[in-house]
């Protein structure tokens, strides 16, 4: 299977068991900005060590998954959900609504994001904005060293995905460059530095 023409091909021939499955994933996500789909879907597989599922011209190395967080217009009654009911040891950021976790196994980074903080992140305004759709979570993938962001922010916008914002670094210390698929998901291109200590 190939990017082209900004279309999900199929490799000539009857499809290994493997391949089924990898082609059943490009059909079900086919309306994803084409940019972003190949690039996630060539990390997927060399996550799961199929290379061959799609082939297209990358150079964004993404180390992995760093961050994931719903975001949440209502925080307190997510955490009903994944603090009261799933018990999941979140922790409050000191000063504000975030609640993360970094000790949950399987997951570098869980946390619940208020819509509000999402969107000062973003745009710069505790309000997100009324014409985009209102994002229902996020998910952040780590790249090798900090001017791999920039990079991979500019690959994105040059195979025509819209940038939320460029890379930045967060009062934090990571340096982030974020997109928002047409699902609502907002995607974050990082370097976290304390992610790279041994």
């Amino acid at each position: 299977m190939g990017v082209l023409n900004g279309r999900i091909a199929a490799a000539p021939g009857k499809p290994t068991h493997g391949e089924e499955r990898d082609y059943e994933i490009a059909a079900m996500t086919s309306r994803v900005c084409s940019p972003l789909f190949s690039m996630l879907m060539r990390t997927y597989s060399v996550l799961i060590g199929n290379s061959n599922a799609v082939r297209t011209e990358c150079h964004v190395k993404i180390l992995f998954i760093s961050s994931m967080a719903i975001v949440a217009s209502d925080p307190a009654e997510s955490r009903k959900l994944f603090v009261d009911a799933l018990g999941l040891p979140l922790k409050r950021h000191k000063g504000d609504d975030y609640y993360f976790s970094e000790s949950i196994g399987g997951s570098k980074h869980f946390g619940v994001w208020p819509l509000s903080q999402a969107a000062e992140a973003c745009f710069g305004t505790r309000d997100w904005p009324a014409d985009r759709p209102i994002p229902q979570a996020s998910i952040e993938f780590e790249v090798e060293d900090l001017d791999s962001v920039a990079a991979a922010a500019q690959e994105l916008q040059e195979k025509g995905c819209a940038m939320l914002h460029g890379a930045r670094t967060e009062p934090w210390g990571q340096t982030v460059a974020r997109l928002l698929t047409m699902e609502g998901a907002i995607v974050g291109i990082s370097y976290a530095p304390w992610m790279h200590e041994a």
